[in-house]
């Protein structure tokens, strides 16, 4: 009896031991398998999340260097049509914006504009009439605006335009009266090396003042440069002989330069020439100055221009002359024939020869 009690105790207490090690088993196969998920999710082997994007193609659109040009040249006078009337727009910038005023034939004066808006992009411009509490919107497209405006709760459409020359692309090489507000003067341009060069005259002043900024389209006739010494702006429209439009200082006021008429012999030889004289080649610049002839040089060995003195010219004969004073006082003579001078100076004694042409 006592050794079958023993052995049967013995036997009990083995079993919870077998039970515990067949948990144990199950047990740490979860551990692992949960161990197995867990860390390659850290080291980022298999991330759903994570997957790249696939590629976007570009969407075809307008970029920056593709988007439409606007030719957002609201500055400068404009022919008017709004409703039955008829007027005359005309804008300026300043300080990065713009400033306008508004013309009237019925009412014969000018009235200054507020709100004066433009969007390069769209071409959209809108401007508003406090005197008359009217406000425009159009859009621009080359030389020329078209939109409605707003009076008493009423729409009415509107249109403006940039008038373009007649019978060719306007000139705006040489000399020009200039009529500025209450000044008078002269105003020049002429061909550099890279750009339109010009300078201005002020019979007030009494000397010459380089321009900045010049610039010109043949197209469409527009004219605009800085005087920046006095920090005005001008811009303005060439017409055959005539320029018209607005300059800026705080406000906007009215210039035109005038080219004047003369007989076909006098209005060939202003103008800009091409030279030859002797070995070196320049420019020649011709000009009428209340009925007296002037001009200056331009070699191009020196890259300066010259005032020229002594000019004469004889309509009968179509003779030049003139005095170069710079170095060694040079003395020209020639003949125009259509688009040609040719001729001889001298210098120092011996003679040369020279000729211009167009």
């Amino acid at each position: 009896m006592k050794g079958g009690h023993l052995m049967l105790i013995q036997f009990l207490k083995e079993v919870p031991r077998v039970r515990l090690r067949l948990l144990l088993i199950p047990i740490l196969t979860a551990i692992l398998c949960l161990s197995g998920c867990v860390v390659p999710q850290e080291r980022g082997v298999y991330r759903p999340e994570s997957r790249p994007e696939p590629r976007q193609e570009p969407r075809p659109g307008p970029s920056h260097e593709a988007r439409p040009v606007y030719a957002l040249e609201i500055e400068g006078q404009w022919s008017l049509n709004a409703g039955n009337a008829t007027g005359r727009l005309e804008f300026a910038r300043v300080r990065g914006g713009f400033i306008g005023r508004i013309w009237f034939d019925a009412y014969q004066r000018w009235e200054d504009l507020a709100d004066v808006q433009s969007d390069p992009q769209s071409g959209r411009v809108e401007f508003a009439r406090p005197g008359a509490n009217e406000h425009y919107s159009g859009v621009l497209s080359g030389n020329h605006m078209r939109g409605h405006y707003s009076s008493r709760g009423l729409s009415y459409p509107w249109e403006a335009r940039r008038e373009r020359e007649s019978g060719g692309p306007p000139r705006i090489d040489g000399q020009w009266q200039l009529y500025a507000g209450n000044a008078t003067g002269r105003v020049e341009f002429s061909r550099g090396r890279r750009a339109l060069e010009g300078r201005i005259w002020f019979d007030t002043y009494q000397r010459w003042e380089e321009l900045e900024e010049v610039s010109f389209d043949p197209e469409t006739g527009r004219v605009a440069f800085k005087r920046p010494g006095a920090n005005e702006w001008y811009v303005g429209t060439a017409s055959g002989r005539q320029i018209s439009g607005s300059y800026t200082v705080t406000t906007i006021y009215s210039w035109e330069g005038r080219r004047e008429r003369r007989s076909a012999s006098a209005s060939q030889i202003d103008g800009l020439w091409a030279i030859h004289a002797g070995n070196a080649t320049g420019r020649l610049e011709l000009y009428w100055v209340r009925n007296t002839l002037a001009g200056r040089i331009w070699f191009d060995v020196y890259g300066r221009w010259e005032e020229l003195t002594d000019l004469a010219f004889d309509r009968r004969v179509a003779r030049i002359e003139f005095t170069r004073p710079h170095g060694r006082n040079e003395r020209y003579s020639g003949t125009l024939s259509g688009d040609r001078i040719s001729g001889s100076y001298s210098a120092e004694g011996p003679t040369y020869s020279w000729e211009a042409r167009r």
